[in-house]
């Protein structure tokens, strides 16, 4: 074993003192090389980073399409997507959360992330700096009114750039009623044209058998069907005792001051109020609400001091309305978006079953569904925040591309895309003409006139005066 040994070391070769340099060298600049190599690499990503497809997406696609630059802007790398935050009002919620997934699937360089706030909760929310979304989808322009307002009135208030963008979607408020109280309105209005489109319909059904000029009525409360038609002498076709059996009229609105629908019914109201003083119409709204502040609280007081607080949610009143019957409301002032499941439930088996209408008194109020782009300060004007800026007007083109506005028309929305109206749309997928024997509407509606922040400041001052609530 030892002589196989030592012939494995004789046989070994040594090198010489020049070759072992001439090895080193040559080990030297290899490494040296390799070395500079991973350096250059490494300072190209860093100055360069999106320079050509990124790595992370060079399989995708998506990206490699002609078109992806002019739909969703620059490619990315996965870890460097172009983030937009987005808060919607909770009516097209689902809509808009359907519609940040496609375009997501569509654009993978753009990351959407979506907070749901009703509208006034959302505009609270941004003026104290607790949300900051560089896209806003709010419900209405008086949203974005009362937001400027709001951020006005802070203590140190920073810029803020709001750009509002052409409407998306379109909601008229409406009053949502069972059969039978709708037939009887109908009865009670008989000596109008059309009694349940009539002015001052709003006030009539929320404040039914309130005087606006009397002192009388100190319940606080609305009055009693058979009050009501005993003063107007209706000729009944129901037995008298029924109609007493109804109680108090029942018409319900989410929280004025909480909420953008609860609003716009208190703003519908008033409207009739003052339309019935004779002082809107011949003078703006703020002006008149100025004038007859007094009035209009002491008119508030006795028909609404003596509820149960409003609901912050109009959806729960619809539910409420659904799972109570009529026993226990007798409609609903809604956005009309969220009359259609009602209406499905209801009266899903034909005309003979049918139990709810849809009223639509003019004028109204139309949520009109502005997005807005919103920038704080002089940091929003760095190149990232104007490229998020410009992420978000791609999505907010892909949210009126035409099969994104018919989904909205499929969900009970009216597309504003000029190439869509909901007469026209198939009627077996088509809510509006599916459900229309049940009074639903596809023609323009007349809109109440549009206000400013102060002013719906001034008017929930009123309310929460006259019903002692914040």
């Amino acid at each position: 074993m030892m002589a196989t040994v030592k012939r494995l070391r004789r046989g070994k070769k040594n090198r010489s003192p020049l070759r072992r340099a001439i090895f080193d060298l040559v080990l030297l600049a290899a490494v040296l090389t390799l070395t500079t190599l991973v350096t250059c690499r490494l300072w190209e990503g860093v100055l360069a980073p999106n320079e050509g497809p990124p790595h992370a997406l060079l399989g995708d696609a998506k990206v490699m399409q002609s078109d992806f630059t002019e739909r969703c802007g620059r490619p990315t790398r996965a870890s460097d997507s172009i983030r937009v935050d987005i808060v919607v009002s909770d009516d097209k919620a689902e809509w808009l959360t359907m519609a940040s997934e496609l375009y997501m699937s569509s654009c993978p360089n753009t990351q959407l992330t979506v907070s749901v706030l009703e509208d006034f909760t959302a505009a609270e929310a941004i003026a104290n700096g607790d949300v900051k979304p560089g896209l806003w989808a709010p419900s209405s322009q008086l949203s974005i009114r009362l937001l400027e307002e709001r951020w006005a009135h802070r203590r140190s208030p920073a810029p803020l750039g709001i750009t509002p963008l052409e409407s998306l979607l379109s909601s008229p408020t409406v009053l949502l009623v069972w059969d039978e109280r709708s037939d009887m309105l109908s009865r009670v209005f008989a000596g109008d044209r059309r009694p349940l489109e009539r002015v001052g319909l709003w006030a009539s059904t929320v404040c039914a058998h309130v005087p606006v000029k009397e002192a009388e009525h100190p319940s606080g409360l609305p009055g009693r069907w058979a009050d009501w038609v005993a003063d107007r002498g209706v000729d009944l076709e129901l037995n008298p005792s029924d109609v007493e059996r109804w109680g108090r009229v029942k018409f319900v609105h989410a929280s004025p001051s909480r909420t953008l629908h609860g609003f716009a019914a208190l703003y519908l109201m008033t409207s009739d109020v003052l339309r019935d003083l004779g002082t809107f119409g011949r003078e703006p709204f703020a002006r008149a609400l100025e004038e007859n502040s007094a009035l209009v609280e002491d008119w508030l007081t006795r028909c609404q001091s003596g509820l149960e607080p409003p609901s912050t949610e109009v959806g729960h009143l619809v539910d409420a309305m659904l799972n109570m019957g009529a026993d226990g409301v007798d409609g609903v002032v809604t956005p009309e978006n969220y009359v259609f499941d009602f209406l499905a439930k209801t009266n899903g088996h034909g005309p003979k079953l049918r139990r709810a209408q849809v009223l639509y008194p003019e004028p109204t109020f139309i949520a009109d569904h502005p997005p807005v782009l919103l920038t704080y300060g002089e940091a929003d004007t760095n190149e990232a925040n104007l490229e998020r800026q410009e992420a978000a007007g791609r999505f907010v083109a892909f949210l009126r591309s035409y099969e994104l506005q018919r989904e909205a028309a499929m969900m009970g929305f009216r597309p504003s895309h000029p190439d869509i109206e909901v007469a026209a749309l198939d009627a077996q997928e088509n809510p509006f003409l599916r459900l229309r024997r049940y009074g639903i509407k596809v023609e323009p509606l007349e809109q109440a006139p549009r206000i400013d922040g102060t002013t719906m400041r001034s008017l929930i001052d009123v309310w929460q005066l006259a019903t002692g609530r914040s």
